[in-house]
């Protein structure tokens, strides 16, 4: 309250007009729809700006009032710990918090112009392949905004509502973010503690609590993009992985229960080999140095994989503008560096359709009308065809051989099928070993079941996890993710600075 009231303490007003003025502003209710969110501000700042003066009008403007009152500028999680990290970054380094003057939404249109009347329908749509035949009552057609707030999930095969649609714009979702290998201690004590996780690890038969991390350098600098691969006696793979930005490639041995234990690094790059020995006793960090080499030249494959089954409904609109804006940022913000980018969508078997993928391009405004061109159908029970999508996005588009990162955004409210766990891990392992960063987006639905496959599936190729919060108000109840102290943000921000930061 401190900040927010600061402008009364400045311009020193009658202490009972200042006193029965925050009383009528607090008293409102909280309101969970954004555009009641926004006229309770506007009333708020008109009262205060015409009773007391400008001082309190700047401070509302700045961000400090929120759906559930004012806030101040405090994260709305508490503090966070200084170790949880994104790739280097504190979380006091990151996106916007809740409670701070948003960002502007607008980054990127000065240079790249977007008209959302010339977006397809799902009916005109062409994409790259349609895997399934069409199921009679889904509905095709342009984007349905749902309304704020309803959910039919964990299973539904009524499409989104249709209403409401100018409150779906860009910088209302929050989320949270928690990287498990910049957190590994913690998820070692989680997996070692926790008997409701450590259930879920067995039910997919994916154990990621044997790891190695190694660092690839030449001479000072740090090698992304080199194949790390860590092999047995018998010279048999164990697992791969391809470092990151920063030279780290994480290792993961006993993942499915394999008998053969590590006795050797190799790492590949520029037509370079190196080996490290292991002894019985394998260490935690390993740094391996290659003669002079010459790093990578920076370069994104940046693909979104989109849940967009019936129960996804009263997010999908939201995210649809959320993904537009932060593929208009990174291009703006990273105008120099190569960016193709892919767009996919998925169902259910029986549905209108189980995958619809479209390949990568590097023109930002198809990507979007892709994007922008779909509605929420489908679904049914509670599982949805995730293996499916993960296998067509792995397999069957052509990512690039030299882009220094590759990230696969996967953005759901639901986990596979039960039959999926076989497929599952071999579509971890083939990601890791292309050097795919999958980076789950889980919204609300999920459980803590698909909170730990989502976690395994980041976990083991270097990506991070991300799960909405209840803090925007906008759609369904979203579970609390047993994670770390973490701060709430904007997803957009969050998002942004989360693929800004592997390009770093």
């Amino acid at each position: 309250m401190k900040n927010l009231f600061k402008g009364f303490d400045q311009l020193t007003p009658d202490e009972k007009l200042k006193d029965k003025t925050i009383r009528k502003i607090l008293a409102q209710p909280a309101a969970a729809k954004p555009y009641h969110t926004k006229m309770k501000k506007a009333i708020a700042a008109c009262l205060a700006f015409v009773l007391v003066g400008s001082g309190v009008f700047a401070s509302i403007l700045n961000g400090s009032l929120s759906k559930k009152g004012m806030l101040n500028s405090a994260p709305l999680s508490g503090t966070t710990d200084k170790s949880e990290t994104y790739y280097g970054e504190t979380t006091e380094e990151m996106a916007t918090e809740i409670g701070e003057a948003p960002a502007l939404l607008t980054d990127g249109d000065a240079d790249i112009e977007y008209t959302a009347g010339d977006a397809p329908t799902d009916e005109t749509a062409t994409p790259e392949t349609d895997t399934a035949a069409t199921k009679g009552e889904a509905t095709g057609g342009a984007l349905k905004s749902p309304t704020a707030g309803t959910s039919t999930k964990p299973g539904s095969t009524g499409s989104s509502t249709t209403s409401q649609s100018n409150q779906a714009t860009a910088g209302l979702l929050t989320a949270k973010a928690w990287n498990d290998n910049l957190n590994f201690d913690f998820w070692l004590n989680l997996m070692g503690q926790n008997n409701e996780f450590r259930q879920y690890q067995a039910n997919w038969g994916i154990n990621l609590t044997k790891r190695i991390a190694v660092t690839v350098q030449s001479g000072q600098n740090v090698i992304g993009g080199a194949s790390v691969s860590l092999l047995d006696a018998q010279d048999n793979e164990i697992w791969s992985a391809v470092s990151d930005n920063k030279g780290i490639a994480y290792l993961f041995y006993h993942v499915f229960q394999q008998n053969g234990s590590p006795k050797k690094i190799v790492v590949k790059y520029a037509g370079q080999t190196a080996e490290q020995p292991l002894g019985d006793s394998v260490a935690a960090d390993y740094t391996i140095t290659l003669d002079n080499v010459t790093k990578l030249s920076t370069a994104l494959d940046l693909m979104f994989v989109c849940d967009t089954t019936g129960s996804m409904g009263d997010e999908l609109s939201y995210l649809q503008q959320e993904l537009a804006d932060i593929i208009l940022r990174v291009k703006k913000q990273n105008g120099n560096i190569p960016l193709r980018l892919s767009v996919n969508f998925y169902r259910d078997t029986g549905d209108e359709y189980v995958v619809r993928p479209f390949p990568f391009v590097s023109d930002v405004n198809t990507a979007i009308n892709n994007l922008k061109a779909q509605s929420a159908d489908g679904g049914g029970d509670f599982e949805e065809a995730v293996e499916q999508a993960l296998n067509d996005a792995i397999y069957k588009h052509d990512w690039s051989s030299t882009a220094s990162a590759k990230l696969l955004f996967l953005i759901l409210d639901a986990p596979p099928h039960d039959s999926a766990k076989a497929e599952m891990q071999k579509l971890l392992t083939a990601a890791a070993q292309n050097g795919i960063r999958i980076i789950p987006v889980t919204a609300s639905g999920i459980d803590k079941n698909t909170e730990y496959l989502m976690r395994a599936l980041s976990t083991g190729t270097g990506g991070t996890y991300v799960t909405l919060t209840d803090d925007s108000g906008i759609g369904g109840s979203h579970i609390e993710p047993t994670i770390g102290e973490s701060k709430v943000y904007k997803l957009n921000d969050l998002l942004v600075n989360i693929i800004n930061d592997y390009l770093a």
